[in-house]
């Protein structure tokens, strides 16, 4: 698709807009490309079961809702810390709830580890009889991930409008969203990739194009031309998990 833009000449500002509106159509043609590199039926077939949202009652009694996925088969799931400690950090949950994807169950969830130099979090269901699906692999090769390298991330960016409601139970079936990227920076303490979160899609699961995890989004930068995600790093995942006993 070949995008005009008129031009009739004009001053700085005339040319500030010609170039945003430029960059915005070059973004949304790059989004499109890595849409096309990506294998979405394999990485949502190999990894959609593990996904789940996560829901955090607070000390005032709301609940706010993030994403988290299942590394081990005994329902241990890997989030963004700030989804548990608010982003102040300073906020103590009253009760963690996790329902995976296409599922109408919801589970009570402890935290296991919250880690102090980046933002991730470890939490645990107890009382699932039997295994449940996990990620397939991680990606702990900084080395093979480069700008413009195509990207995908399984979450749940709207979340829901729930109150205390998100007792344990049965509610509603949760659906989460796949979406594309693309690398724009790395470097060993966070990924930058262009693509579409929201607050609910904290702790989502951030895959290559081998549907392998290279990140866990946290964040993005509110300055930047185009939307760019942050995610930690699976190295740093794979330091958290270490360190809990076996």
């Amino acid at each position: 698709k070949i995008v005009h833009i008129p031009y009739k000449g004009g001053g700085p500002a005339q040319i500030a807009l010609l170039r945003g509106q430029l960059d915005s159509a070059t973004a949304a043609l790059a989004r499109r490309q890595a849409a096309a590199a990506l294998d979405f039926r394999a990485i949502q077939q190999g990894n959609r079961p593990a996904v789940a949202m996560i829901f955090v009652e607070g000390p005032d009694g709301r609940v706010s809702t993030g994403t988290a996925f299942a590394v081990r088969p005994d329902a241990t799931l890997v989030t963004a810390r700030h989804v548990l400690t608010g982003e102040d950090g300073l906020q103590r949950p009253r009760r963690i709830a996790i329902q995976f994807s296409d599922s109408d169950q919801v589970w009570p969830a402890r935290i296991l580890r919250i880690a102090e130099d980046v933002d991730l979090a470890i939490v645990k269901v107890d009382n699932i009889i039997g295994n449940v699906p996990t990620i397939e692999a991680f990606n702990t090769r900084p080395d093979t991930l480069s700008a413009g390298g195509v990207v995908a991330s399984i979450g749940f960016p709207v979340g829901r409008n729930l109150t205390a409601e998100a007792t344990y139970g049965r509610g509603g079936i949760v659906q989460p969203l796949l979406s594309a990227g693309i690398i724009s920076h790395v470097t060993n303490d966070h990924i930058e990739f262009q693509g579409y979160g929201s607050s609910g899609a904290s702790g989502s699961p951030v895959f290559d194009a081998t549907g392998a995890v290279i990140a866990v989004l946290f964040g993005g930068l509110r300055d930047s031309t185009h939307p760019t995600l942050l995610g930690v790093p699976s190295t740093a995942v794979q330091r958290l998990l270490a360190s809990l006993p076996e």
